[in-house]
C-alpha cells in the first residue's frame, strides 16, 4: 500500500459518510411520493438494480473471483444497511443515526479480539465515550429508577451497527473483489433481505404496500439517487475499508452524524433535547479522541 493510500482512503470514507448522513432525505421523499414506511427502504435497494446489473455483467470475472467470500460480505453489509434504512423509517432520524454510529464500539472490540490490535489509552477512552453516548440515548429516568427506552427502529439501528462493524472487518482482513463488486453485492443482498424483513414487521410499522401509480412516479427519482449518488458512495466506503480497520472506518464516517443530525434538527419536528444532544456529543467525542491518535493511519498489533 502506498504511503498516501491511508490518507486517500480516509478522505473517501469521510466524503461518503457525509452523503450517507443525508440518506434519510430521499427515503422521506419516497414516503411523500406514496412509497410509505418500510416500503421506501425496499424501493431504494430495488432502484439500484438497473444500474448494478450492467455493471455486474461488465465485471462478471471479478465477481466470480470473489466467490463465496464476496457473497458473504455482501450479505452481511447488505443486511446491515437494510436494518439501518428501516431504522430511519421506524424511529427518529437522530436516534437511528446515533445508534448506528455506536459502530466504533463494536469495530474496536472486534479488531482487538480478532486482529490483536492494541487498545491504546486514547482508543479505550473513545470506547467509554461511545458507550456513554449509547446510554444517554437509550436510558431515561433518575438514578433510582432507570428505564431503557427502546423501540423496534432502535433495535434495528443497533443491529445495523453491529453487522456493519463485522462486515467492515471482513473487507479489511480479506478484501475479495474491488469496490464496484462489493458495492454491487451490498445492494443486491440489501434487496434480498429487505422484503422478508419487511414482511416480518408489524403491519403498522411496515406501512401499506404502495399503489402501482405511486411506484411508477417514484421510480425515476429512486433510480437516479440510488445509482448516481449512493452506489458510488458505498463503493468509496468499501474501497476505504480495504485500507483502514473497521473501528477507524466507523469513526471517520462520523461526518454522517453531523450532517444527519443537523439536517434532521433543521428540517423535521422530531424531538431533539438534552439526551439527544448529550448522546451526539459523546459519540462525536469518541471520534475526536480517536482521530487525535497519531496511529490513526496504521494498525498496531500485539507482538
Amino acid at each position: 500500500m502506498s504511503r498516501g493510500a491511508p490518507l486517500q482512503a480516509s478522505l473517501a470514507v469521510v466524503l461518503a459518510g457525509i452523503a450517507w448522513g443525508l440518506f434519510w432525505l430521499p427515503l422521506r421523499r419516497l414516503e411523500e411520493m406514496g412509497v410509505a414506511g418500510g416500503w421506501a427502504s425496499l424501493g431504494f435497494f430495488l432502484a439500484a438494480l438497473p444500474v448494478i446489473l450492467p455493471l455486474a455483467v461488465f465485471r462478471r470475472r471479478q465477481i466470480a473471483e470473489g466467490g463465496l467470500s464476496l457473497a458473504i460480505t455482501g450479505a452481511i453489509t447488505g443486511l446491515a444497511f437494510c436494518c439501518y434504512a428501516l431504522s430511519l423509517m421506524l424511529t427518529e432520524v437522530v436516534r437511528a443515526l446515533l445508534l448506528f454510529y455506536v459502530t466504533p464500539l463494536w469495530g474496536t472490540l472486534l479488531t482487538w479480539l480478532l486482529m490483536g490490535e492494541r487498545l491504546t489509552l486514547r482508543r479505550t477512552a473513545s470506547l467509554f465515550l461511545a458507550f456513554g453516548g449509547l446510554v444517554a440515548i437509550l436510558v431515561t429516568g433518575s438514578i433510582s429508577s432507570l428505564n431503557v427506552n427502546v423501540n423496534l427502529g432502535d433495535l434495528l439501528g443497533l443491529a445495523s451497527g453491529m453487522l456493519w462493524a463485522y462486515g467492515s472487518l471482513r473487507i479489511y482482513r480479506d478484501p475479495h473483489g474491488g469496490a464496484p463488486e462489493q458495492g454491487s453485492s451490498f445492494f443486491v443482498w440489501g434487496a434480498v433481505f429487505a422484503l422478508p424483513i419487511l414482511l416480518l414487521l408489524p403491519a403498522e410499522a411496515a406501512g401499506p404496500p404502495p399503489a402501482l401509480d405511486a411506484l411508477w412516479s417514484a421510480a425515476p427519482f429512486a433510480v437516479a439517487v440510488a445509482g448516481l449518488v449512493y452506489l458510488p458512495a458505498i463503493s468509496l466506503i468499501f474501497w476505504g475499508a480495504t485500507h483502514l480497520d473497521p473501528g477507524r472506518v466507523g469513526l471517520l464516517m462520523m461526518g454522517e452524524i453531523v450532517f444527519g443530525v443537523a439536517s434532521a434538527a433543521w428540517l423535521t419536528d422530531e424531538p431533539f433535547g438534552l439526551r439527544e444532544a448529550l448522546g451526539t456529543a459523546l459519540i462525536v467525542g469518541a471520534a475526536l479522541v480517536e482521530i487525535a491518535d497519531p496511529g490513526l493511519f496504521g494498525v498496531k498489533r500485539r507482538d
